[in-house]
């Protein structure tokens, strides 16, 4: 590696490190200030590393882009001020050539959060934060069996291996009712069971009644209780795939919709940079760095929120999934891309 590439990407992954970490641990000091007390009663110090260790993944993209466009303003605008930029023009090389170092640490921080998203994301749910389950007890989770009946259940207690408070929807004439489901061993073990049945008056009433009993057509396994007990945005790039393309439901339109979403949201980090590289380069006497970080942010926030709009609009239905996500972003890079080689 040549010493002009060591010295830009010491400008900019120094500055990215210190960003990255202080934006985290600000992040961290919020959360504890007003969760503080819950998370340290329910765990150990080692429970609550990992747990951020999980929301740092959950919020990767956020942080990533963030602390890389400070570092890129503070590499471009140090290397303009310090009139390095020009000693090194002098040497031969254009400023496309310059910011070939920028882009690979974008390309990189691309691969990054991609990985993420398939592999590390989705962990962070199944097991891995040790306070997943009890920030979800409070809501109703929801799964569809192999046969297409539907189970509908409060909450799951990972280490007894139970779901409790469970709706087993076999059609809208037969439901089953069970207080406590144990799924440790097939075939599952229920406790108070209710069998309820729709009488001739087209209403349900209790048919049977039993203290345990035993389900063996009941096909559940702890791979889809955790998926249930996600949101779409904790899934991984394959299985948001898998959903898009093979379930026959209104739910694969909004897997589509956040499978482009976790697509795009990464890209962002490119397109800043193509559009900061050539107004930050640029040469000034009467520069206002102030102004000039502040309208990046804003423009960063801008896009941010574009996306997220972009997102609900497919969620609903109102445009096709693709589209809405992809044909905005190819339009802002298409716009950045001529102004970066005009300016150039």
């Amino acid at each position: 590696m040549t010493i002009w590439r060591r010295m830009i990407f010491f400008h900019l992954l120094a500055p990215f490190l210190f960003f990255l970490f202080s934006i985290f641990l600000i992040y961290v000091a919020i959360d504890l200030s007003l969760n503080g007390v819950n998370l340290l009663s329910l765990g150990q110090i080692h429970d609550l590393s990992i747990h951020y260790f999980c929301h740092f993944a959950k919020f990767f993209d956020l942080f990533v882009s963030t602390a890389f466009l400070f570092a890129s303003l503070k590499a471009l605008l140090q290397l303009q001020q310090s009139r390095e930029i020009f000693a090194l023009q002098m040497a031969g090389l254009s400023k496309r050539k310059l910011l070939v170092p920028f882009f690979w640490v974008a390309l990189s921080l691309l691969i990054l959060s991609y990985a993420n998203c398939e592999w590390i994301l989705p962990k962070t749910g199944k097991g891995l934060d040790p306070f997943f389950f009890q920030e979800k007890n409070s809501h109703i989770s929801s799964v569809v069996l192999k046969d297409g009946t539907e189970v509908v259940y409060q909450k799951y207690n990972v280490k007894e291996k139970e779901l409790f408070d469970l709706f087993w929807i076999k059609n809208p004439d037969e439901i089953w009712y069970i207080k406590y489901l144990d799924i440790k061993n097939f075939p599952p073990e229920g406790h108070f069971v209710e069998h309820l049945v729709r009488n001739e008056e087209e209403c349900l009433v209790r048919f049977a009644a039993h203290e345990k009993m035993f389900f063996p057509n009941f096909d559940l396994s702890e791979t889809e209780i955790f998926l249930s007990g996600m949101p779409l945005e904790g899934l991984s790039l394959s299985e948001l795939l898998r959903q898009a393309l093979f379930q026959q439901s209104a739910k694969n339109k909004k897997s589509a919709a956040h499978f482009h979403y976790k697509l795009a949201l990464p890209t962002l980090p490119l397109l800043m940079l193509l559009i900061l590289s050539p107004i930050c380069l640029s040469y000034s006497r009467k520069r206002s760095y102030f102004l000039l970080i502040t309208l990046f942010l804003f423009l960063f926030i801008v896009l941010r929120i574009f996306l997220d709009a972009m997102l609900i609009l497919a969620e609903n239905q109102l445009f096709s999934p693709a589209a809405a996500i992809w044909i905005p972003l190819f339009i802002e890079f298409s716009i950045a891309i001529l102004l970066l080689i005009c300016i150039s």
